[in-house]
Parts: structure tokens; C-alpha cells; sequence
């Protein structure tokens, strides 16, 4: 099986069905990759020759290989074949793959390097994808997989890619047809836009609390003034493309990340009260839905 990853780019021509195996073999060895024992002192040998298999490198004889050399040359050769991938569900499992492996290195080790899985997801999000027949991939089981590639963007590339994809989702809403299709995620429309604003709910609500998990008051501040800018291109974006389904979703989704505000609120009321997150909330009410918006939240918080 491991031997079968040197040979992976042969899976992408063929036949269809050779094609969707993509998806399979992908899974397998992320399952492989995340036994926890791999790293024990008993498999670490076997570790190191599964990774340096995946990168289609031999090791040398005598040659002094560190988990974090051979993840990262496993890393950059997945990275090299994601611009091959065909299909959806392969995008996936891939960015699947390359996240598992990453966190495979040992950070405390001299030679870390941080490993950037974001223009992986991105690449797969800006691009339009098709079925074996050629025609335009739609329907629940394409948007599943694109939430799942979102929520992998939004959650490694933190509130800076957040706040970057709202603020141009929020552009680009307000003049976006009802069969046109967004041009900075071209797989999204009208009709599955309630996708996005889920996907972006969620991992704004995992974003920020892990970037106020022990941390000072003016990095919990930094924080939270751009978590409020997010919320307000969300609204934005719900003005925009007025409909139940987006609102009902916004709502929802906001409601962890408000129950973050109020705990962290409540635990440096001082603080707060002090800062210009105050002001920066008082923008969003001079928005009847936002006003609306964040009172509705709030009584569902409770």
C-alpha cells in the first residue's frame, strides 16, 4: 500500500472508476498516519520510511532522517499532486491527508518549519468542479464536501483569511445573480450561499477561541475587534442576499461565537468596558438587521 503512494499521479489517468479511487486512497493512508503509536519508539523506523515513501524518496544508507525532514518532504510532494486532483471528494480527503501528516512534526525539534496547508484548501475553493461526464457538480453531496474545504481554510488560515473571504463575499453579494456564481469562490451561488455563512460561523467560533485561550487582555481585544468586523460583513452579506435560510443560518452560527463574547466580557469587565470594542459593537447597530440580528442572538444565547 505504501509503495502504491510513489505511483499516485498514474491514478489520475484512466478510467473513471480508476479515478474515483483517489478519493479511497487518500482515506487509507490518513487513517494510517493518525495512529497515535506511529511516533513511539517501536514504529518511529517505520514512521520515517512511510513518510519518505510518500515523498518518492529513497533513504540512503547511514542517512540521519528526523520526523520533521520527512513530513515535510511528504507534505510538498502531496502539495505537488493536489494540482492534479479531479474530484471534490479527493480534495478533501488529500487536504485531510496533508493536515494529519503535518502534525506529525515535532515543534520543539530545530528543524520545525510551519507548514502551509491554506493555499491547498484555497486552490481547491477557487476553482469550479465537474463530475466524469463533464457536467457542473451540484447538490448535497457536493455541498458537504465544499463545507468540509471551507471549514479547512477558514480554521488553519485563521481570522485573517476569514476576514478576507467575508469582507470580498460581502462585495461581491451585492450584485450576484440568481444563476451567476460568486468570482472568488466559483462554486458558490445563490442557492448554497447558506454553505458559506455556516462554514464561516463555525470556524470563526473555533478561531476565536483558540486565539484567546491564554492569552493577555490585548491580544483577547485584537481578537475580538476583528471577530466583529467578520460579523458585520456576515450581516452584510445576509442584507445582500435576503432570505430565511441565510438568516436562520446566521443566527445559529453566531450564537457560540456570542457566547464567547459574554463569557470573555464578563470575566474582564474592566477591560472592556475601557476599550474601543465598545465603539466597534455600536457600528453594527447603525444596521436595523444587525441590531436585530445580534438581539435575537442573544435571547437564543440564553
Amino acid at each position: 500500500m505504501i509503495a502504491a503512494t510513489m505511483h499516485l499521479e498514474c491514478l489520475f489517468l484512466g478510467s473513471s472508476e480508476i479515478k474515483q479511487c483517489q478519493a479511497l486512497i487518500f482515506a487509507v493512508f490518513d487513517t494510517f498516519f493518525s495512529w497515535s503509536d506511529l511516533k513511539s519508539e517501536v514504529y518511529i523506523k517505520f514512521l520515517l520510511r512511510a513518510l519518505m515513501k510518500v515523498a518518492g524518496k529513497p533513504i540512503e544508507k547511514n542517512q540521519s532522517l528526523s520526523v520533521n525532514y520527512a513530513t515535510q518532504q511528504a507534505v510538498d510532494y502531496l502539495k505537488t499532486i493536489s494540482k492534479c486532483v479531479l474530484d471534490i471528494k479527493s480534495a478533501v480527503n488529500l487536504t485531510n491527508l496533508i493536515t494529519t501528516i503535518s502534525s506529525l512534526q515535532e515543534d520543539n525539534d530545530d528543524d520545525f518549519t510551519e507548514i502551509d496547508s491554506v493555499t491547498v484548501c484555497e486552490r481547491f475553493l477557487r476553482r469550479k468542479w465537474y463530475d466524469f461526464k463533464g457536467n457542473e457538480e451540484k447538490g448535497l453531496g457536493v455541498n458537504q464536501q465544499l463545507c468540509k474545504l471551507l471549514e479547512s481554510y477558514f480554521t488553519q488560515g485563521g481570522l485573517t483569511v476569514i476576514s478576507s473571504s467575508l469582507r470580498t463575499l460581502s462585495e461581491e453579494t451585492k450584485e450576484l445573480g440568481n444563476d451567476s456564481y460568486l468570482q472568488s469562490f466559483p462554486q458558490f451561488q445563490k442557492s448554497n450561499l447558506n454553505i458559506f455563512i455556516k462554514s464561516a460561523c463555525k470556524s470563526l467560533a473555533l478561531v476565536v477561541k483558540k486565539g484567546t485561550e491564554g492569552k493577555d487582555h490585548s491580544a483577547h481585544l485584537k481578537v475580538w475587534e476583528t471577530t466583529v468586523t467578520c460579523l458585520q460583513d456576515l450581516v452584510t452579506v445576509v442584507k445582500n442576499e435576503d432570505g430565511i435560510v441565510n438568516l436562520r443560518q446566521f443566527l445559529k452560527g453566531c450564537v457560540p461565537v456570542l457566547k464567547l463574547f459574554h463569557l470573555a466580557a464578563c470575566q474582564s469587565a474592566p477591560f472592556y468596558s475601557s476599550t474601543k470594542l465598545r465603539p466597534s459593537l455600536k457600528l453594527s447597530r447603525n444596521c436595523k438587521l444587525s441590531r436585530d440580528t445580534f438581539k435575537t442572538s442573544a435571547i437564543i444565547a440564553r
